[in-house]
């Protein structure tokens, strides 16, 4: 099993369907979180105090049942009635000083995998930490053991993947150093597989890039085929790519790519968004487009020329707009 995960290193997902990682009668039955059954979990129980402090943390192994599947939409809806989501929902964003059920669930993730991390940096080798060791650089997995294994751009000494062992290795393999119940044949697995440690971290960090730029193709395909009916409205911290060759923009999911260099575009985009930089009272209006090129719909952006209702940089509203069929969206600048 573990054989079979490494291989495939993550969950791939696409428009239309999922490649678990996971054989699909663990990743979709046995071991996924269905409605009203019985799961075996980890869960990190956290103390708060009167000024919403965080006074303890403790994790135990417990059972779970999913009694009711909550969305994302549902959990951010203003106008929820559930009393126990509610409560959940204030909470979490006093704690963690964000709005958006996505941020939120993301905030929750953040704490749960630091924890472990701290946990795992302190394991003899055993495990693997994320780190981002210098700032701009994409994050990777490197040896537990590895000094420093800092991630800079969450600001955490150590951090680990361990939230999601049905969809990633990476969690997969630190729950069984963590929580397995013989673990003289954990430490034996590891020390096995230390002996081949750097290469099966390099190609574990490169099978990692491949799904995360499939993942990124998907998004951007499926944004551009939104992008090919009528013009509504949306808005997203934006980013110059490197070399200025690309946008990158935050959608929900992740960030995507819009190509620049065949653009007739590129240089005033690039030139609008750097002076939105510069005057942090100014946005930038662009368009996407799903356009045709060589049989596939590919995603580009131009520039608009009306200078109406321009958004301020740093807004965060327009929560009522429900896009259907798409094509003109707002963005607006991030700091390079």
């Amino acid at each position: 099993l573990f054989s079979w995960a490494q291989e495939r290193a993550s969950s791939a997902y696409s428009m239309e369907h999922s490649v678990p990682m996971l054989p699909p009668e663990l990743a979709h039955d046995e071991l996924s979180l269905n409605q009203g059954v019985e799961r075996n979990a980890i869960s990190l129980f956290l103390e708060i105090g009167p000024n919403l402090e965080i006074l303890n943390k403790r994790h135990a192994r417990t059972i779970i049942i999913n009694n009711d599947a909550t969305t994302y939409a549902r959990f951010g809806d203003d106008e929820l009635q559930d009393e126990y989501l509610v409560e959940c929902r204030t909470l979490l964003r006093a704690l963690s000083n964000q709005f958006d059920a996505e941020d939120l669930v993301a905030w929750t993730m953040v704490e749960y995998n630091r924890y472990f991390g701290e946990i795992l940096a302190q394991s003899t080798g055993l495990g693997l930490l994320r780190a981002q060791p210098i700032a701009g650089l994409s994050a990777s997995y490197v040896s537990s053991d590895m000094d420093p294994a800092a991630h800079i751009g969450l600001g955490l000494a150590h951090y680990a993947h361990c939230s999601s062992p049905i969809r990633r290795f990476c969690d997969l393999a630190n729950q069984h150093v963590l929580f397995s119940r013989d673990k003289l044949h954990a430490a034996e697995f590891w020390q096995n597989a230390k002996q081949n440690l750097s290469k099966n971290i390099h190609c574990l960090n490169d099978r990692c890039r491949e799904i995360k730029q499939y993942h990124a193709n998907v998004d951007a395909m499926e944004l551009a085929y939104e992008c090919r009916g009528a013009a509504q409205q949306f808005e997203s911290l934006i980013e110059l790519g490197e070399e200025y060759a690309s946008l990158l923009v935050h959608t929900p999911k992740r960030r995507v790519r819009v190509p620049l260099h065949d653009s007739y575009f590129a240089e005033p985009i690039t030139a609008a968004i750097r002076r939105a930089v510069e005057n942090e009272d100014q946005s930038v209006r662009l368009e996407l487009c799903g356009v045709l090129l060589s049989g596939r719909t590919r995603l580009r952006a131009r520039l608009v020329s009306s200078s109406s209702s321009i958004l301020p940089l740093g807004f965060r509203g327009a929560k009522n707009i429900e896009p259907k069929n798409t094509i003109a969206k707002w963005l607006k600048a991030a700091e390079l």
